[in-house]
């Protein structure tokens, strides 16, 4: 068996309430990185509906590209937390 400290736990936000948060510009969140189930620390950069669904578009810490420019990316509300 293993066993996590409660502080080592995220809380996500429930199904019938993703849609209704709103992350405000600029605050640091923790975001499922797109296309894998691994949160990381990232910073919004802007909020709204988008595909029909609540989502941020955000800049992941560390994702600079072979330019050193950060690209911004698009994660539904229901895999982002506060940390």
């Amino acid at each position: 068996r293993y066993y996590v400290d409660r502080e080592h736990v995220l809380l996500m936000p429930l199904p019938k309430d993703a849609p209704n948060i709103k992350h405000e510009i600029g605050s640091t969140v923790m975001a499922m990185y797109p296309d894998t189930t691994t949160f990381y620390p990232a910073t919004v950069t802007e909020s709204g509906i988008m595909e029909g669904e609540r989502c941020c578009t955000v800049q992941f810490f560390d994702d600079e590209d072979e330019t050193g420019i950060i690209p911004s990316r698009l994660v539904p509300n229901r895999f982002i937390t506060v940390r």
